[in-house]
């Protein structure tokens, strides 16, 4: 059980982790930390969608709270290219309405304002934008006698001025638009959790491999001097047979109990090192405890010490699979370590020519 728990922590952590950055920064991106900037958006659309008169009408009632009252109420809105005409005392004040998305101040603006302000004899201009905006065009606007009023500050000064069902719908907006923003990011999120998960396990299996199992092959004696034979070592006491077959009704490999890790980690290293010592083994390697994975020459280019047709008969191996002789004797190699006989053979062809031999076959042992 301690066992299982630590082989999770690794995956967990990933998932975790990756969860965590995802959701950070797709939150960060879509500004669903920022429940202001959301609502500013929703608030100036909501001005934008107003027809020009109505949204007039706001500012003037806006500007009537600072001092300022409607100057000439018989001229027209666009007289002279002035949309409103306000007065504090004696003193006059141009006012442009620019409640569309498109409009942007730039110097060339300025510069037809300041030509307003002179040709009307007034004291100075507001402009007030519900479209883009630009804080550097601010400071030189102030400098031209141009007060501009737009974004954040337009939005705090309206809506105590607006009336209520402008208010509450750019409210219910905002919160339906901050919930889908959530929604998205807990979505992704939840993905790269799954990403993360994936990532830990697959990257799980490199960091547990031993030394033993990372090591160079040993050294092949040449063709023209067959490699000293060398005795297996023996085969461990088999465990009290409790059960042979497991819950998935695999037979189930029954090592010495006191064997440790390290000592079967051993063993599978010599069981490695002799069946990549075996005529026509091209690769052996262990991916897992039960599974080795094979790189074998095609089944017509095997010339090795594999039993005989008559003899793989006799071995109950099927004579009409090609890869029974070469199998056979890997798995000879194998069973003689106990905890090994059950091992899976995931085979792969060294040079294939088509689809079909390109493809991974797979054996087991017994």
């Amino acid at each position: 059980m301690q066992a299982l728990s630590a082989d999770w922590i690794f995956p967990l952590g990933a998932a975790i982790a990756a969860a965590i950055l995802a959701l950070i920064a797709v939150g960060l991106r879509n500004g669903m930390f920022s429940k202001s900037r959301i609502e500013l958006a929703v608030a100036l659309e909501q001005l934008r969608g107003l027809k020009w008169r109505k949204f007039a009408g706001f500012v003037v009632a806006l500007l009537e709270k600072r001092g300022l009252s409607l100057d000439e109420q018989d001229r027209q809105p666009g007289e002279g290219g002035v949309d409103l005409m306000m007065r504090r005392g004696n003193a006059r004040y141009i006012v442009q309405c620019k409640h569309g998305g498109a409009y942007h101040l730039n110097d060339a603006g300025q510069q037809e304002l300041v030509k307003l302000i002179n040709m009307q004899g007034a004291a100075g201009a507001i402009l007030v934008n519900a479209g883009m905006t630009d804080p550097t065009q601010r400071a030189t606007a102030s400098k031209r006698g141009i007060e501009v009023l737009e974004g954040k500050e337009l939005w705090q000064q309206l809506e105590p001025r607006l009336p209520f069902d402008i208010v509450e719908h750019i409210h219910q907006e905002t919160a339906s638009r901050l919930q889908k923003k959530r929604r998205s990011a807990l979505a992704a999120a939840g993905l790269f959790a799954v990403i993360g998960g994936v990532a830990g396990f697959l990257l799980k299996a490199p960091l547990h491999q031993s030394p033993t199992e990372v090591t160079a092959p040993p050294m092949r004696a040449p063709a023209s001097s067959p490699a000293p034979e060398t005795a297996p070592p023996p085969a461990p006491q088999a465990a009290p047979a409790t059960s042979d077959v497991t819950s998935t009704g695999v037979p189930a490999a029954m090592p010495d109990p006191n064997m440790t890790e390290a000592q079967a980690e051993e063993r599978r290293g010599l069981a490695e090192s002799a069946v990549r010592a075996l005529t026509g083994v091209r690769e052996a390697s262990w991916s897992t405890r039960s599974t080795m994975v094979l790189v074998l020459p095609l089944p017509a280019d095997i010339k090795s010490d594999a039993p005989t047709d008559s003899q793989a008969e006799a071995s109950g191996a099927p004579s009409e699979d090609p890869l029974a002789p070469i199998v056979q004797v890997i798995c000879d190699e194998l069973t003689q370590y106990e905890e090994l006989r059950y091992t899976r053979l995931q085979i792969s062809y060294a040079d294939p020519r088509n689809e079909d031999e390109a493809r991974v076959r797979w054996r087991q042992c017994r």
